[in-house]
């Protein structure tokens, strides 16, 4: 301490903080002296001010360091950053005093301030202050920006200027206010006109408020806020009584406005009404009536709540009641009691009757869609606010769903039994849309009317289980049925399908593998990629959040069809049996695993979409899956029956060699799915060894076997080899023409008369005559009758016209009739009538086979398992 030109000047360093003080300071006089000052511009703080106070002036300067030790000691929860600057003047002969400072971080019982800068001045009795603050927190999570506050006061009023520029709501505000200071408990302060911004949008009032405050209660007068069509009006007192009310009057309030201050799923729509508030210290509660107008909690639409409340002196409870609609139709009524703070806060009593199930649609977790139905019954709404509990039972009439993934609907009528976290349904006959039934078992759990999951186990006898088209998903689509076991269960954002069945008749799935067929003379057949994978990108099935796990026991009632090229109708098509297992992976990922025999089947050659011919598939082809559904390995075959005459390749002129004989052209498939390797065969089953020798050398080298191949498909006829001269009239000339455009219009009338129809096949066959044979029509039909028991299979043809050893028309034709006579198709009853194909040896044949017969047809790995019932299940493995 020194002296210097009069005043005293002290300097304190330490590791609290750095004072200066230039002047006289009395400290055990400053607290009464900074009293007074106060009281000279609040007086009505005090009934008399002492205006006597012992003489000191001086200017102050401080610098703080480590003050955690001083504060803990004096003011604990208080917390001042290093390096905060205050800086002052104080006269205690004028009452003027000037204060400012600056504080990089200040913190008030979990209430904290960073950047705070602040100034005092008083000057004769006029006070002027300002604070202003870059970042404030309220709590944790919690902040407010730019905060500033400024005002004067002189003889106990104020002018008062309050605002922020932001916060973790999105709220700011600019908001002017007059007060007066009436006592050391009471004070009133005038809202002047003052823009808010709350949730969405500047709210104003243009009105003064008031607002009258003591130590019990806060009276507000004439507030009125406004934003646009939206106004809030609030009058009366907010008080410790709990018998004083606070009114409320609300027009087309927003409940957007509210999101910053709720978690969860934002809520919408518009509140209308009044009410009155009680008890805000204690148990608030509040009596209204109000209604929400097109409620709906995040994007899920709810519909129009309207409700009143009342208070029940006798049972110290609120008396509710109320309804909900949408679209003009009732939901549900309600009316009971709640009693805020209690053990059983809620006691209401829902009542549904004929409740359109349809409400729920915005509520029903992916994959779920199109609920319908109605619900009659009473329940009770029990527990607290926080934990709701829900008991009772409810008649579902004409209840259904759709799983989009499955492309079908169930429905059924039945009780649901509602506990506190449940949601049952025992024992449900379940319907799809042809009217086959399953049993179904389905439980519905949650935490408080959250946190929803389900659980459907089914079991099922020849039940739909799946109806999609090329549009619902590129990897595999159809029509399914089956018996066996289905559970599905899930949560919102998942979704699981665990099937174990075996394959039912009707079902008729597609594989389509994004590929065409090109005919060329050498090359024959090519299947080309057009690149799979960017086919997929094109469209990807949306698989995320469902997991599958399938196992299907495939039998000869299900057909399946690899379509290569569905522009053109270049598809193979069959029936067969073996296992198959599919998954799904929640990340998407699709596998399939597994053997399939095909039974029979055929494939649907297609030139340019102008020649048609049907390949016959061979029984004991297989498909095997080892993950990849697109990458399978074939091991097929398919055969083309036709007569075709052997003139052209037979070197001896002799015209026994003009008439058809039964030629075979069988294409083998190998390799993968994709791109498969292909090879063809021509077999003539009747002819005998010399002359399929003689025949066999024509095409001995692959160029040569693909000409005669692509002759025998497109014409019906071989052709003559390069080298060979012309062998008379043989198919030359205009016989070569009129076969070509024989073959091509009965191929163009074969696909008109099958688009006749889905349920027959039609074809019509027309072949020219010549020298030798006669002219031939014929017509082919087949068809499923009975609910696809009776397989009828027909070909009725004429020949007439001249021919060298016949000038008589005659009848030709094959009929088929099989009976199945178990549902599964194993034990049949069969019977036909065949016409003989013309062996060249024989002049002793008859014209037509007749038989009738029993067949039983089982698969068998072993001998002994044919006298041993199947397992349903070979562990999901290929069988190589």
């Amino acid at each position: 301490r020194e002296r210097s030109m009069g005043r005293d000047r002290t300097r304190v360093r330490s590791d609290l903080a750095d004072i200066d003080v230039d002047g006289d300071l009395l400290p055990t006089r400053i607290w009464p002296a900074l009293q007074s000052v106060v009281f000279s511009v609040f007086p009505a703080l005090r009934d008399e001010v002492d205006y006597e106070q012992a003489e000191q002036a001086f200017d102050l300067e401080v610098r703080t360091k480590d003050t955690r030790a001083l504060f803990d000691l004096f003011a604990p929860g208080l917390t001042l950053s290093e390096n905060t600057v205050f800086n002052g003047r104080f006269d205690s002969r004028t009452f003027d005093i000037a204060l400012s400072g600056i504080a990089p971080f200040v913190e008030w019982d979990g209430v904290s301030v960073d950047s705070l800068r602040f100034s005092l001045d008083k000057t004769m009795d006029v006070l002027a202050f300002a604070v202003e603050g870059h970042r404030g927190s309220l709590s944790p999570g919690t902040f407010v920006n730019g905060v500033f506050l400024s005002g004067k006061a002189y003889q106990d009023e104020v002018d008062l200027r309050l605002g922020w520029t932001g916060s973790s709501h999105g709220t700011s505000g600019d908001l002017r206010m007059n007060g007066v200071v009436h006592g050391p408990e009471r004070f009133e302060v005038d809202l002047l006109p003052s823009d808010l911004f709350l949730g969405r949008g500047n709210w104003r009032n243009e009105r003064t408020a008031s607002f009258l405050v003591d130590s019990s209660s806060v009276r507000i007068k004439g507030l009125h806020l406004a934003n646009g069509a939206q106004q809030v009006r609030v009058e009366g007192e907010i008080n410790e009584d709990p018998t004083i009310p606070l009114a409320f009057e609300l027009q087309g309030l927003r409940l957007e406005n509210l999101r910053p201050w709720l978690d969860g799923p934002g809520l919408h729509g518009s509140v209308s009404g009044q009410g009155r508030a009680f008890d805000p210290y204690g148990a608030p509660y509040v009596l209204s009536e109000l209604r929400v107008d097109s409620l709906s909690v995040g994007t899920k639409p709810v519909g129009d709540l309207a409700f009143a409340a009342t208070w029940n002196e006798g049972q110290r409870a609120i008396d509710v009641n109320g309804s909900l609609e949408r679209g003009g139709v009732k939901a549900m009524d309600f009316e009971g009691a709640v009693n805020p703070g209690s053990e059983q806060e809620l006691d209401i009593r829902l009542l549904f009757d004929r409740f359109d199930l349809a409400f729920l649609e915005p509520y029903m977790p992916e994959g779920l869609s199109g609920i319908q139905g109605a619900l009659t019954g009473d329940l009770s709404l029990n527990g607290t606010l926080a934990h709701p509990a829900v008991r009772g039972t409810a008649s579902l009439v004409d209840a259904g769903i759709h799983i989009d993934y499955l492309g079908t609907s169930y429905s059924f009528s039945h009780d649901v039994n509602i506990a506190p976290d449940m949601f049952a349904l025992d024992l449900v006959e379940l319907h799809d849309e042809e009217g086959n039934s399953a049993t179904a078992i389905a439980t519905i759990l949650h935490d408080g009317l959250r946190n929803w999951n389900y659980n459907v186990s089914l079991e099922m006898d020849r039940f739909l289980c799946m109806e999609t088209g090329p549009d619902d998903n590129e990897l595999y689509f159809g029509k399914a049925y089956a018996r066996g076991t289905v559970e599905v269960s899930g949560h919102a954002d998942k979704l699981e399908v665990t099937l174990d069945a075996v394959s039912e008749r009707g079902t008729d799935i597609s594989f389509p593998l994004g590929a065409s067929t090109e005919v060329s003379n050498i090359d024959f057949v090519r299947f080309v990629s057009q690149g799979v994978d960017s086919l997929l990108a094109q469209e990807e099935v949306d698989l995320s959040g469902v997991e599958l796990d399938m196992h299907v026991s495939v039998t000869p009632d299900a057909r399946f069809q690899l379509i290569f090229d569905p522009t053109v109708g270049d598809i193979m098509s069959g029936r067969g049996a073996g296992e198959l297992d599919m998954t799904v992976t929640p990340a998407g990922e699709f596998s399939m695993r597994g053997d399939l025999e095909v039974t029979e089947g055929e494939y649907l050659f297609t030139l340019r979409n102008i020649l048609n011919k049907r390949f016959e598939m061979a029984p004991g082809g297989r498909i095997v899956w080892y993950g990849d559904p697109l990458d399978a390995q074939l091991d097929l075959s398919a055969i083309y029956r036709l007569r075709a005459p052997l003139y052209n390749v037979m070197v001896e002129q002799n015209d026994a060699y003009r008439k058809r004989v039964p030629v075979e052209v069988t294409m083998h498939l190998t390799d993968k799915l994709q791109n498969p390797g292909i090879s063809y065969e021509v077999r003539l089953p009747t002819v005998d060894e010399d002359v399929r020798s003689r025949v066999n050398a024509v095409m001995s080298t692959p160029q040569d076997l693909n000409r005669q191949v692509f002759s025998l498909i497109v014409l019906n006829n071989f052709t003559p080899p390069p080298d060979a001269s012309s062998q008379g009239d043989g198919l030359a000339g205009g016989n070569y023409a009129s076969t070509t455009a024989s073959e091509l219009l009965s191929n163009q009338v074969s696909n008109w008369l099958s688009g006749l129809s889905k349920d027959v096949d039609l074809g019509l066959n027309y072949r020219p005559g010549d020298a030798i044979s006669q002219e031939e029509v014929e017509l082919a039909v087949s068809t499923q009758l009975f609910n696809e028991r009776l397989l009828l299979n027909t070909t009725v043809g004429v020949q007439y016209g001249q021919a060298t050893s016949s000038t008589q028309s005659q009848l030709i034709g094959d009929v088929q009739a099989e009976y199945l006579l178990s549902p599964d198709g194993k034990l049949r009853l069969k019977a036909y009538n065949l016409s003989n194909d013309q062996n060249l040896n024989r002049a002793d044949q008859a014209q037509y086979t007749q038989g009738v017969g029993v067949g039983y047809r089982r698969e068998f790995d072993r001998f002994f398992d044919l006298f041993r019932r199947r397992s349903g299940r070979k562990g999901g493995q290929a069988v190589p």
